[in-house]
C-alpha cells in the first residue's frame, strides 16, 4: 500500500502548490492580466458626439445610435443617447446586415423619424471603428426643420424665392418666429402654429388635409409620409419648443 499512499501524498501537495499560486495571483490582480478577453459577436462602434437638444422630444421618441438595413426603416440595432453634451458611447454585437450607423429619432416600433447623422457601414469589415460626429443639434424642431421645411422643398416658396408666398419665411434661423403664435395671413383668425394645439394650427391642418385647394395650391401633396406629419403634429401639440 506505500506506494498508493505515496502517489495520494504527491497529489496532495501539488493541489497544494497550485492553490498557493492561485490565491497569490488573485490576490496581486493579474490572475488574468494576460488573458484574451473576446468581445460580444459582432463588429463594434465606439461613438463621440457633443449633443443637444435630446431632451425635446416627448414620449413615444427615443434619440439613439442606431443600425439600419438599405432595405428597412427600422433599427435592427440601437443604443439610446443618454444625455446633451459630450458623449462616448459602444455599440457593439453590430452583424453583418447593418449597412448603415446612424445618429437618428425613432419611434416606439423602431421607425426611423429623422436622421441627423449617417456613416455608410455597408463595406466595414473592421471590428472596431471609430466615429466622430461632431456637434449634433438633436432637438425636435431642427428635425422639423431640416425634414420637412428643407427637406420636402417648402423654403422654395417660403423663403428662397423674391418674395416668401404668404409672407412666412421658412429659411432656418427665423422660421421659428414666423411661426408660432403669429396668425396666417389668409386666415387671421387661424395661428401659424398653436402650441399646444394641432387641431387649431395653420401649419398642420394644410399639410395634413386638402384644406388650401381654394387658395391656389394644395400644401398636402408636400410632405406625404406620415411619420413626418405625426412628428410635426406632436412637436405641435407638446408646446411647439424651439
Amino acid at each position: 500500500s506505500f506506494p498508493t499512499r505515496r502517489s495520494s501524498d504527491l497529489k496532495h501537495i501539488l493541489f497544494l502548490s497550485l492553490f498557493i499560486f492561485v490565491f497569490a495571483s488573485c490576490d496581486e490582480g493579474r490572475l488574468y492580466q494576460d488573458r484574451l478577453i473576446v468581445p460580444e459577436e459582432g463588429r463594434v462602434v465606439k461613438l463621440h458626439v457633443n449633443m443637444s437638444g435630446v431632451d425635446t422630444w416627448p414620449d413615444g421618441y427615443t434619440v439613439v445610435l442606431a443600425g439600419f438595413n438599405n432595405e428597412k426603416e427600422y433599427s435592427l440595432i440601437a443604443k439610446s443617447i443618454p444625455n446633451n453634451g459630450d458623449v462616448d458611447l459602444l455599440m457593439a454585437g453590430i452583424g453583418e446586415e447593418v449597412t448603415s450607423i446612424e445618429l437618428c429619432v425613432t419611434n416606439r416600433i423602431r421607425e426611423r423619424v429623422y436622421s441627423f447623422y449617417t456613416q455608410d457601414f455597408s463595406t466595414v469589415d473592421a471590428d472596431t471603428t471609430q466615429l466622430d460626429a461632431g456637434t449634433i443639434d438633436a432637438g425636435m424642431f431642427n428635425a422639423v426643420q431640416q425634414g420637412i421645411f428643407i427637406g420636402k422643398s417648402c423654403v422654395g416658396c417660403h423663403g428662397t424665392s423674391t418674395t416668401a408666398a404668404a409672407g412666412l419665411n421658412l429659411k432656418e434661423g427665423v422660421s421659428y418666429d414666423g411661426l408660432v403664435n403669429r396668425p396666417s395671413v389668409v386666415s387671421p383668425e387661424w395661428m401659424r402654429v398653436s402650441p399646444g394645439n394641432s387641431d387649431e394650427s395653420m401649419l398642420y391642418q394644410i399639410l395634413a388635409s386638402p384644406i388650401s385647394k381654394e387658395w391656389g395650391h394644395d400644401h398636402s401633396q408636400e410632405v406625404e409620409s406620415s411619420i413626418a406629419l405625426e412628428m410635426l403634429k406632436d412637436w405641435i401639440d407638446s408646446g411647439a419648443e424651439e
